[in-house]
C-alpha cells in the first residue's frame, strides 16, 4: 500500500509539493486497511510518500518520462 505521506529529511526544502499533491497520490488509509501486523510474521511499512520512493515499483517498469 501507498499510505506514506512523509518527506524524507535529505529533501525537505528542496522540493516544491504541496500536502494536497502528497495526499492525491497517496492510498489513504491503506496502512489501516491492510493491518495485518498480527497475522503475520513479518510487515514492511513505508512512511514516505510514494512521490518519492516508490518501493514496490520493479526496476523495469518506469515510466518513459
Amino acid at each position: 500500500p501507498h499510505g506514506g505521506t512523509k518527506v524524507p529529511l535529505e529533501l525537505e526544502g528542496s522540493v516544491i509539493i504541496s500536502k494536497k499533491d502528497l495526499l492525491d497520490d497517496n492510498d489513504s488509509y491503506t496502512k489501516e486497511i491492510y493491518d495485518l501486523g498480527h497475522k503475520v510474521n513479518e510487515v514492511i511499512s513505508f512512511d514516505y510518500a510514494r512521490a518519492f520512493v516508490d518501493v514496490n515499483r520493479n526496476i523495469d517498469d518506469l515510466s518513459p518520462e
